[in-house]
C-alpha cells in the first residue's frame, strides 16, 4: 500500500493511503489552521483535485466519540455518505460525481 503525507499549508497536514486503483483512504493528520466553513470550502477543493487526478472513491474512517461529532458533521456537509459501522468507527465515502 502506498502512503503519502502532504503539508498543504503550515499547520495543515493530510495523509493519503492508496487502497486500490482509484480508491484512497483520506486522513487529516494535523489541522491547526482551518475550521468551520473555511475548512469545508478548503477540503472540497482538495477532494475536487483528487477526483481530477483520477481518484474515483475517497474513504474516511471517523471514531464514534462525542468529541469527534463535529468532524463527522463536517464530513456529511462535505458530501460524504455513511457506509458502515466498523468496531468503534464509522466509515464514510465520497464518490466522484456525487459531491
Amino acid at each position: 500500500m502506498n502512503i503519502i503525507v502532504i503539508e498543504l499549508i503550515k499547520g495543515l497536514e493530510i495523509k493519503i493511503e492508496f487502497l486500490a486503483d482509484n480508491v484512497i483512504n483520506f486522513h487529516i493528520v494535523k489541522n491547526e489552521v482551518v475550521r468551520g466553513a473555511r475548512a469545508l470550502k478548503y477540503f472540497r477543493l482538495v477532494f475536487d483535485a483528487l477526483f481530477a487526478s483520477g481518484i474515483k472513491l475517497i474513504l474516511v474512517s471517523l471514531a464514534k466519540k462525542p468529541e469527534t461529532r463535529h468532524i463527522r458533521l463536517m464530513a456529511l456537509r462535505a458530501g460524504f455518505k455513511k457506509h458502515m459501522d466498523l468496531d468503534n468507527n464509522i466509515i464514510y465515502y465520497l464518490m466522484k460525481g456525487r459531491n
